[in-house]
């Protein structure tokens, strides 16, 4: 019925949602309303507004936009409803009345869950259906970020953002922003982060800043109120929940990303690839990343295979860095100005040449690495040791008895020097990252040992009284469920003011650590590099014991990405003016290492995107294989390769088409002579211009040889001696032209120098001149050669006294008197008739004579070539030659391009290979699957490839076929529990030992799965798959006996050198397999009922969910810590 065609889908939809409005009008209006009015609401806000009074602002917007002739009468009724209805309910409040009242109403309730609530209900009293940015500043205490407001923004125009920026610059705001944007719509919202005990604190925090029973957890291994509107959950269950139920996701509005960067993760970098890719358009997305230097790729790939994104960077830090550097002299700046370095205050200098100087070294460390070797105050040979007065028992053993042609160790500082140093600079707390656990052991109790004052470093009374309180609270209320007690050395280390945090430690007892030291009763933390991955434990210094560690390829250096990140964790917002981040002298590192480490770009983020069966075995079960290879070549390598090429070939290809044009220009100039033609003339030219310049040289070098040699001889020659005048200027053309002439005489300047030479020239020339020695080219000293000595005298004397100005200066300089002036010309023709006369050829020296020859001889090549080329005088000689240069120059080039570009397409061809690769690794093991009957012949699951999946573990194929053996059957859940860890634990701890075994059971269900093992090993190396097929008993035994309950959580740990929370991890792996396999239809029920009866088993303190501890919300005990145990029937 509509009159218009071209806009009858609109209205056609719009007239169906105002007939279904009147009954459901959220729901019916959700679906439309995203294209309906995308310029006057915000479409997402619509979703969640309940009742008509936030949708009759763009009902009465659409209603004054189109003329009446256009409008469904159905649709004016309804809208004419709405909107008197709407001023009715009193919806005519200003929208600046309603933001103002809104922000009153936040403040008042702010520090309170009830914040939320009230939230929501401003959102839904919105005039127009916008929620402005003042409204989130008021539910915070600070002041946000221009940076943190961007990325808000991005998510009200429905665009995905990635938010990159230094580590404590406050980017976690930005994902608490979308979290409460979410919240004020009613929607979910989902938050990964790479670590568990990262979500376990994540968890504490929004609990208490959104509600408890607004905030869920699940880690794989439990999980806690999963219908919450904000769920918390590791990176690897957010992938895995898109593989399994995309269902999960459909109602959620944003997911939070957190440690984006850890795409970098060479064994978990495939897990964030994979999430992105597989995330549904509409989910948005909001990564949180550490600076990185390709975040634009990062975005433009994110556009390619997710949608919109918006790249929101900064470098700002709310509380600036300072780098110092700790020696055995002290702790110094590092840099030249105190405030130089990545989050420095120096970083914002306008003067590059300011900024360069900045970052020089400090000139007070330039000289101090060679003045450490010879030890000093605070100085140890390994930090490690218990110090003495400054030096360790190791180095005084040293002294003692070490090798003297051993070379001498760099003189680092002890632990203890360094917590003084650190106490007198009032750089504390301070968070210490050692590479080991032991390390970190070892220094806290140096440290504890080194301390005098009975309140510990930097604590009161009442500092210690509080601590004290604290660890009672927590034995009281996690020692008799847990059967876990702090011991008398950790005590000791809490009421000193030090902690330790690493991964051999219990997560309660790390949780315990955490909450002391950000309460500010732990004035020293010694910790891993682990706390740097986003642990807010904020501290006012962060020290770094060295610039390298230990990997799985030996001892490496550490990138730039981990030291800023570590750095990063210094500076407390709102209590600090200033972070400090020390780098120590260690025996490797030095202050230059400190400043070069610092000033390198920071790393890139690579692609780690790589199959797995269970990739294989998802994906083919909602795919085919061809749609499956689409999603493979989805990657971020992929992108980035086929970006650079792209660039690449773009730039390069145009400019050769440009150089191409030019040559074939240049071509026809020069016709019709070929360039090889025109090089051979220009190179004939050129060699005759060689040659002559030789010969001058020669001439000119010989010249200045002889004039020496005759101004020494003419005062001693006799007048009238004969001698030959080289050529004038006039007469150089000629060359090998010269004058004969005989000797007048010589007039001096003063005692020695030679003023003038007056010679008689031979016919024709018959003349008198005065020349200089140089002129001459041979003189000939035999007696009765030449004029008689008493003419020459009488010429000599005639010409002396004639006055000077009647000598006149000719063309070639030289000077002969005016005939005018009365000389007797006959007398000069009689004489000059006795001037003897010498062969030219006499007066030159063989290299002349030759050089000569030599001239001659490529004239009259180049006479030839230009005859053979028929060149006329007329032509441009010069602009043909540069024109064949300019052409030959091109022509260079474009070889070079055309070589460029056959590399680049080599190297296009090698990366599709490479992208290939993954697509290959893929088939392949789609080829083992279906080996193993898991892929049937249409390239789906079978019952196999179902459970394959399912499954979760370093080899899927392997624990199906495990679970689906009939040996598994006949286990019991401790038995199963067992298996399972033999699977799946790969502790390498070299010298462990474990007392419990597993049970012959086991040992006989294990014994029969090796040759299984076997072929499956061998089906690998046929299809080159590299998957781990492991069987490994040592730890078995501990798992079954926990598994049992027969044993303590004291007895277990009792029985093993491993560390507790290695031994923790270790269960809990288990334990998180064994709850996985409860929710698999393709197994057994009895397996299925024994694997939950096991996971229960096990799932008690401490290993249950005593982990998640948060304060009492009563203010009676708000300094006391109360554990949450979680039921594990109700998680």
């Amino acid at each position: 019925k509509m009159r218009r065609r071209g806009k009858s889908r609109l209205f056609a939809s719009l007239s169906l949602t105002s007939f279904l409005w009147a009954s459901d009008p959220v729901q019916s209006f959700s679906a439309p309303c995203n294209r309906l009015f995308p310029s006057i609401v915000h479409p997402v806000s619509l979703l969640s507004l309940k009742g008509p009074r936030a949708l009759c602002a763009p009902i009465r917007s659409l209603s004054e936009a189109f003329q009446e002739s256009i409008l469904d009468p159905v649709l004016k009724e309804v809208t004419a409803d709405v909107v008197g209805s709407s001023k009715e309910d009193g919806v005519e409040e200003t929208e600046e009345a309603w933001l103002q009242r809104g922000i009153e109403r936040l403040k008042a309730v702010a520090g309170t869950t009830q914040v939320v609530e009230v939230l929501q209900e401003i959102a839904q009293e919105s005039p127009t259906g916008a929620l402005p940015d003042e409204l989130f500043r008021a539910l915070f205490s600070f002041d946000l970020d221009s940076f943190q407001l961007e990325a808000l923004q991005a998510l009200g125009t429905r665009r995905s953002v990635v938010v990159s920026a230094p580590t404590g610059s406050g980017k976690t705001v930005a994902g608490e922003l979308a979290i409460w944007y979410a919240l004020a719509l009613g929607l979910k919202v989902m938050y990964t982060t790479p670590l568990k005990a990262l979500s376990n604190q994540k968890f504490r925090d929004f609990r208490r800043q959104y509600g408890a029973h607004r905030v869920g957890l699940l880690t794989g291994d439990s999980g806690v109120n999963r219908e919450a509107p904000v769920l918390v959950m590791t990176t690897e269950v957010f992938r895995n929940m898109l593989y399994d139920d995309l269902n999960m996701v459909q109602d959620v509005f944003a997911v939070v990303l957190d440690e984006l960067h850890y795409m970098n993760d060479p064994s978990r970098g495939t897990v964030w690839e994979e999430s992105i890719i597989s995330a549904p358009k509409s989910l948005l997305i909001v990564g949180l990343s550490a600076t990185v230097s390709n975040a634009k790729d990062i975005v433009g790939w994110f556009e390619h295979v997710h949608g919109p994104t918006k790249l929101v960077t900064t470098d700002f830090r709310p509380v600036p860095l300072r780098y110092l550097y700790g020696s055995n002299k002290g702790i110094s700046p590092l840099f030249r100005d105190p405030d130089a370095g990545p989050g420095g205050r120096a970083q914002k200098l306008d003067s590059k040449k300011k900024l360069k100087r900045a970052l020089e070294l400090n000139p007070a460390l330039l000289d101090e690495d060679s003045e450490q070797q010879f030890g000093g105050q605070g100085s140890s040979s390994w930090r490690g040791d218990v110090t003495v007065g400054g030096n360790s028992k190791l180095a005084y053993a040293a002294r003692r008895g070490g090798n003297e042609n051993r070379r001498p160790q760099q003189k680092v500082p002890s632990y203890p020097y360094v917590a003084r140093c650190l106490a007198r600079k009032d750089l504390l707390p301070a968070i210490v990252f050692i590479f080991s656990r032991l390390g970190c052991e070892r220094a806290a109790n140096d440290v504890a040992n080194s301390l005098r004052s009975d309140y510990g470093l930097g604590l009161s009374r009442a500092d210690t009284a509080r601590i004290t309180e604290r660890l009672d609270a927590f034995d009281r209320r996690v020692g008799d469920q847990a059967e876990f007690t702090l011991s008398e050395e950790r005590r000791l280390l809490f009421l000193k003011g030090l902690g330790v945090h690493h991964a051999g430690m219990l997560p309660l007892e790390k949780t315990l650590v955490e909450d002391l030291f950000s309460a500010g009763l732990l004035k020293i933390c010694f910790a891993t590099e682990t706390l740097a991955a986003g642990i807010n434990m904020p501290a006012r210094t962060t020290v770094i014991s060295t610039l390298s560690k230990r990997g799985d390829n030996g001892i490496g250096p550490l990138s730039v990405a981990q030291v800023l990140q570590m750095a990063g964790r210094a500076g407390r917002r709102g209590m600090d003016q200033e972070g400090a981040a020390v780098i120590l002298k260690s025996r490797s590192d030095d202050a230059h290492s400190g400043r070069d480490l610092l000033l390198k770009p920071i790393e890139a983020i690579v692609s780690h995107f790589r199959p797995s069966y269970g990739m294989v075995a998802k994906l083919l079960r909602q795919y085919t294989l061809a749609e499956a290879e689409e999603l493979t070549k989805r990657s971020f390598g992929t992108y980035v390769q086929e970006l650079e090429s792209a660039s690449a070939e773009g730039s390069d290809g145009s400019r050769l088409a440009k150089l191409e044009i030019k040559m074939e220009d240049l071509r026809q100039s020069v016709a019709p002579y070929t360039l090889t033609e025109i090089k051979d003339y220009t190179k004939a030219s050129e060699r005759v211009e060689a040659a002559e310049r030789i010969l001058g040289y020669l001439i000119a070098q010989t010249a200045a040889n002889e004039a020496k040699t005759f101004e020494a001889l003419l005062p001693f020659a006799r007048h009238g001696a004969a001698l030959i005048l080289r050529p004038s200027s006039q007469a150089s053309a000629a060359l090998g032209v010269t004058v004969h002439a005989a000797l007048l005489g010589v007039r001096f300047s003063s005692d020695v120098d030679i003023s003038a030479v007056t010679v008689l020239t031979a016919p024709p020339h018959c003349e008198v001149l005065e020349v200089q020695p140089e002129d001459i080219a041979h003189l000939d000293l035999e007696e009765g050669v030449g004029l008689p000595p008493a003419d020459a005298r009488e010429m000599f004397a005639t010409m002396e006294a004639l006055p000077r100005d009647k000598w006149v200066q000719q063309p070639s300089g030289r000077f002969r008197p005016a005939l005018s002036e009365g000389v007797n010309l006959e007398v000069l023709r009689v004489g000059s008739k006795v001037v003897p006369s010498v062969e030219p050829e006499y007066l030159e020296s063989g290299e002349i004579a030759k050089q000569r020859a030599k001239v001659k001889r490529q004239e009259r090549r180049r006479a030839r070539k230009r005859e053979v080329l028929a060149l006329s005088e007329h032509t441009d000689l010069e602009a043909l030659m540069k024109d064949a240069e300019e052409l030959d120059k091109i022509e260079v080039s474009v070889r070079r391009l055309q070589k460029r570009l056959a590399k680049q397409k080599k190297r296009r061809e090698k990366q599709v290979e490479a992208g290939s690769q993954v697509w290959e690794d893929f088939l392949a093991m789609r080829d083992v699957l279906e080996r193993f009957s898991a892929i049937d012949g249409d390239n789906k699951p079978t019952d196999l490839g179902l459970l394959v999946g399912s499954a979760n573990s370093d080899n899927e194929l392997w624990l199906a076929l495990i679970l689906t053996s009939p040996c598994v059957r006949r286990l019991s859940a401790p038995e199963l529990a067992s298996l399972i860890s033999a699977v799946m634990i790969q502790y390498t701890r070299p010298d462990t030992f474990v007392a419990f075994g597993p049970s012959a059971a086991v040992t006989i269900a294990a014994e029969s799965l090796r040759e299984l093992a076997e072929t499956l090993y061998d089906a690998q190396v046929e299809f080159d798959v590299d998957c781990p097929v492991q069987l490994a008993g040592s730890y078995a035994g501990l798992v079954e006996s926990w598994a049992s309950g027969l044993v303590t959580w004291n007895q277990l740990t009792s029985s093993t050198s491993m560390n507790q929370g290695d031994v923790c991890t270790m269960l809990r792996r288990t334990m998180e397999v064994l709850r996985s396999m409860t929710s698999i239809a393709a197994l057994p029920n009895s397996v299925r009922d024994n694997a939950r009866t096991a996971a229960d088993a096990m799932n008690r303190a401490p290993l249950s969910d005593v982990t998640y501890l948060d304060r009492r919300q009563d203010s009676s005990a708000e300094d006391e810590l109360a554990p949450i145990i979680i039921d594990s029937a109700s998680a």
